[in-house]
């Protein structure tokens, strides 16, 4: 069986046996033989176990800040087109994508570099982007261990049930975005635009009044022989709940797309209801430009299709 026993009769002996015979080479083939005092199953487990931990705890110290974990990868990308990808933010010292039994990809690979410098420069050009030709925004992020991750999230499960409604605003549904125990990127809440804080608030005068471009409607009773200007009047809403795009341009640039979310997760509900609040984030974080975006208010196909496309991202992430 390629394994055997020797007793010697007294201690000094069988250490001397150990330390001649050790790593020497032995019978027909000269297959260096591994020689040693005879251990207990549950010993050589417990000395198997230290080693493994201190030759983790060496890897994960030797690749801190360096390298990185990349998910949402199509199922066509070859590790040749991501190291095209990564190339340019540093020299990169391995590289992977992993595959199952039939060498298909999961969608997830492992990024490399040389220093931290670099990886920091990848993270911020290359996550939550899609790669040219794809649709998913890519997450690049720095590779945690499993225990870290585990830590992570027993502390932010901890603080949910402590606080559950801490990062819920009033009005809004839960955070668009990845649920924390997850490695994707985190949508934070919607900030509410002007009009539903306007809708919430309970003025006890009529607030001023100064003519807006068209879209803005005119409080009620308000002239300009009576009010002083305002900054920004209340916006005239649909009573379907979408916003016209006459509406939308009158907001801030960088409050558009917020409004589009507001008018897009309703609509998502209605075909996935659990999952609404991630493929919404998925969605306002796509990289797409505000005419694409309200696209998907007006083509209920097209929405369809991109919340088909988001569900078959989630279900990978999940097997």
């Amino acid at each position: 069986m390629g394994f055997g026993f020797v007793n010697f009769q007294d201690h000094p002996s069988a250490v001397k046996a150990v330390t001649t015979l050790h790593g020497t080479p032995l019978g027909k083939n000269g297959k260096a033989i591994w020689c040693a005092r005879a251990q207990k199953k549950s010993e050589r487990e417990a000395e198997l176990k230290k080693k493994y931990k201190q030759l983790k705890r060496e890897r994960i110290t030797k690749y801190s800040g360096i390298n990185l974990y990349i998910k949402n990868l199509d199922d066509d990308i070859k590790e040749d087109q991501l190291r095209q990808h990564f190339s340019p933010f540093g020299k990169i010292q391995s590289l992977k994508i992993m595959t199952d039994e039939k060498k298909n990809s999961k969608g997830f690979g492992f990024v490399c570099f040389e220093t931290p410098e670099q990886a920091q420069q990848a993270i911020h050009e290359l996550n939550n982007r899609p790669l040219p030709g794809s649709l998913k925004p890519l997450y690049v992020a720095l590779h945690e261990p499993k225990e870290i991750r585990r830590q992570k999230l027993a502390q932010e499960q901890l603080q949910r049930k402590q606080n559950p409604r801490a990062n819920i605003l009033p009005g809004y549904p839960p955070a668009f975005g990845y649920p924390p125990n997850t490695t994707s990127p985190q949508y934070s809440v919607m900030p509410q635009p002007p009009m539903v804080r306007q809708q919430q608030s309970r003025w006890t005068q009529p607030p001023p009044y100064q003519p807006g471009p068209p879209g803005y409607a005119q409080p009620p009773g308000s002239g300009p022989q009576q009010r002083q200007p305002r900054t920004r009047p209340p916006v005239a809403r649909p009573k379907t709940g979408i916003p016209t795009r006459r509406v939308i341009d009158g907001y801030p640039q960088d409050q558009q797309k917020l409004i589009i979310g507001e008018a897009l997760y309703p609509l998502i509900v209605k075909k996935q209801p659990e999952r609404a609040g991630k493929i919404t984030g998925m969605l306002l974080d796509a990289g797409w430009d505000i005419d694409e975006l309200y696209s998907l208010l007006e083509n209920e196909e097209k929405l369809n299709q991109k919340i088909n496309e988001a569900v078959s991202v989630l279900d990978k992430d999940n097997s």
